[in-house]
């Protein structure tokens, strides 16, 4: 082709588009060259496999601590035979306790059926009371004091808890304590009491505080053989890891002289409930 079929080419329609066609293509890879397109994210399909190029991702580092107690402790009875329900009625006096550790092993701690409310023997139940409750126990032929004081206890563990550390229990405690009486002022008066002591142990087994409830005179029972309802309601201490409950019955002779073979402290519905 001449020359001068060349420069007429250009200045026909098809050779105009021509040229405009070309100068667009340089212009956009000038364009692609200066400012590249960002790398495009996998697109996510259900049921599909992670992409093996997925941008790492900063995972949490471990639990700090154990979680926090669930309902096994919170709002819900702890104690257990708290009433002395277990094995009531079908018993030596000398029998264990379930759920209870005598303290020392040879102590008199037992449980017994209340009575009729008859003198000599055991005070009537009022309602809640169950059958039978917690006694200071016989004496020996051998010994009469061998009974002067009867103890048990129980250990509730507690778990590690981020509540707890901070402060965030209250504890409800209840008892029902008392004892026998006779006619005062006619030579045989006693007074045998029965106390719960509660200790809040760290996890090494020391005392953070205690708490006690009783004794609950014959004069605070206004003479009358039986038991009265005390209540004791505080916080947790926040490093609790076991709360130690205590119950002791004192045989306690106020006329010289007079005979108080059996020790007559009694118990009975020990309640501990914690709210967070």
């Amino acid at each position: 082709m001449s020359g001068a079929d060349q420069t007429s080419f250009w200045r026909t329609l098809p050779g105009v588009l021509t040229g405009i066609a070309a100068v667009i293509v340089a212009i956009g890879g000038l364009i692609a060259v200066i400012h590249p397109f960002p790398d495009r994210k996998p697109v996510e399909t259900q049921g599909s496999a992670t992409p093996t190029d997925t941008p790492s991702v900063d995972r949490p580092g471990p639990a700090t601590s154990k979680p926090d107690p669930g309902l096994d402790i919170i709002r819900r009875e702890l104690v257990l035979n708290g009433n002395a329900e277990a094995d009531c009625g079908s018993r030596q006096a000398d029998a264990p306790v379930p759920k209870w550790t005598r303290l020392p092993s040879t102590s008199t701690f037992t449980i017994a059926e209340y009575g009729d409310g008859s003198a000599g023997g055991f005070p009537k139940a009022t309602s809640g009371q169950g059958r039978c409750m917690f006694a200071g126990g016989p004496s020996s032929k051998s010994n009469v004091d061998v009974n002067q004081s009867a103890s048990a206890f129980q250990i509730i563990e507690i778990p590690e808890s981020d509540l707890i550390k901070a402060g965030k229990f209250t504890f409800i405690l209840k008892v029902m304590l008392g004892g026998y009486t006779t006619n005062p002022g006619d030579g045989t008066d006693q007074d045998d009491v029965a106390t719960l002591s509660v200790d809040f142990l760290d996890e090494n087994s020391m005392v953070l505080t205690n708490v006690q409830i009783g004794p609950v005179t014959d004069e605070e029972r206004n003479h009358q053989s039986g038991l009265r309802e005390h209540t004791s309601r505080g916080s947790v201490p926040p490093a609790t890891r076991g709360i130690k409950l205590t119950l002791t019955m004192t045989k306690k002779t106020v006329t010289a002289g007079a005979y108080n073979g059996y020790n007559d402290g009694y118990a009975d519905n020990v309640s501990l409930i914690l709210n967070d």
